[in-house]
């Protein structure tokens, strides 16, 4: 039997906030995810999101904690999460990755937060570590969704670092989600001061992109200026008890 499910990614900008939370949890409530990635998350001030999300139902939840108390991640689902081996310190970007399996879907996320431009040396290994979990994902279902700060020049924006290495991705069979629904479409998913671009996305494994439903922006969280970013919700058709069991079996190591 299969269904459908919501998967929400979110760069909340700093933790949230003291005047930002309340109202990032109280949207994260109506967006009504079945799996939630959160990126700058802080654990520090990230318990009221916690405890909002665990009301929705979405009380399986997994933290990347960032360092002394800086950007992190959160994972949070409806159903188990089963843990994926992290990698190290990663080079000093810890905090951003966070990788888990939900059996019950037969699905395996893996959350990202990709450096920026500032440290390009950083933010070229970084990608080398997706690329490397997609090569291993051939018989995966799998998607990788999060704060990718990188797109397509002249299609997501107007310069990114690194544009070769998300082509490397690509040519592994990853297909981006949103541009599958929308090919022709121009949207920002983050604007700043410091430019604009559509850069917090989703890719699904050759597995899985026949299972995408749709794939949308909620800007106007951003505009509201809930963060400077807008949230990104994709729904996945998804199988669930014995087919998700059987299909578990296709998790990479």
């Amino acid at each position: 039997m299969e269904s459908t499910v919501r998967l929400v990614t979110w760069n909340i900008l700093h933790g949230g906030g003291p005047k930002r939370t309340p109202a990032i949890g109280l949207a994260l409530h109506e967006l009504a995810a079945d799996l939630v990635v959160l990126t700058e998350f802080r654990t520090a001030r990230g318990g009221q999101i916690r405890a909002q999300l665990a009301d929705a139902g979405l009380e399986h939840q997994a933290v990347a904690p960032g360092r002394e108390g800086g950007n992190g991640m959160l994972m949070a689902c409806r159903e188990r999460l089963e843990a994926v081996d992290q990698p190290g310190d990663m080079g000093g970007v810890g905090g951003r990755w966070l990788r888990a399996r939900v059996p019950a879907w037969g699905l395996e996320v893996l959350g990202v937060h990709v450096p920026d431009d500032g440290n390009p040396g950083r933010k070229a290994g970084f990608w080398r570590r997706v690329i490397g979990v997609g090569r291993g994902s051939a018989g995966c279902r799998l998607i990788v969704l999060g704060d990718f700060n990188t797109g397509r020049r002249g299609q997501d924006g107007d310069e990114f670092g690194c544009e070769a290495l998300l082509g490397t991705f690509v040519t592994l069979g990853f297909v981006d989600a949103w541009r599958v629904v929308n090919p022709q479409g121009r949207e920002n998913s983050w604007e700043g001061p410091q430019g604009q671009g559509r850069i917090d996305t989703a890719y699904l494994s050759p597995l899985l992109r026949d299972a995408l439903v749709d794939a949308r922006y909620e800007h106007r969280l951003r505009l509201d200026r809930l963060s400077d970013h807008s949230p990104l919700i994709v729904t996945i058709r998804t199988a669930r008890n014995g087919e998700a069991e059987r299909r578990a079996g296709l998790f990479s190591g």
